[in-house]
């Protein structure tokens, strides 16, 4: 054997480590592209039967159920809980400022995002 075939030799024994690694990772990029794909389109799918945030009307409460008779009389009203719809409006702002002061001590000091909220929230 001389030198030619044996450094052909052990130059091709060099690069199937390389080309192995390569094409592992390629395989990964792939199929990592793949599932990226396929979770978009299911998120999709997920997020197209949703009610219209926008619309107020699809977000109703549960009222009562009033029944009446053949004159337009009140027989019964049938509810577990007796509510009444009122619009913000008819709020007291100290209901509504409290309410979100409950739920985010620091809202009015912070520009909608509470970063330090964020920090605690993954430190525990």
């Amino acid at each position: 054997m001389g030198p030619r075939e044996r450094h052909a030799r052990t130059r091709a024994k060099t690069h199937t480590i390389p080309i192995i690694l390569g094409s592992f990772f390629g395989f990964m990029l792939i199929c990592g592209i793949a599932f990226a794909v396929g979770m978009v389109g299911n998120v999709s799918r997920w997020l197209s039967d949703l009610p219209d945030y926008t619309d107020a009307n699809a977000y109703l409460a549960s009222e009562p159920t009033t029944i009446l008779d053949a004159n337009n009389n009140q027989i019964a009203m049938l509810y577990v809980q007796n509510r009444d719809s009122v619009t913000e409006d008819q709020i007291s702002k100290y209901v509504l400022k409290g309410t979100v002061d409950v739920e985010d001590e620091r809202f009015y000091e912070h520009n909608g995002v509470d970063f330090i909220g964020i920090g605690r929230a993954v430190l525990s």
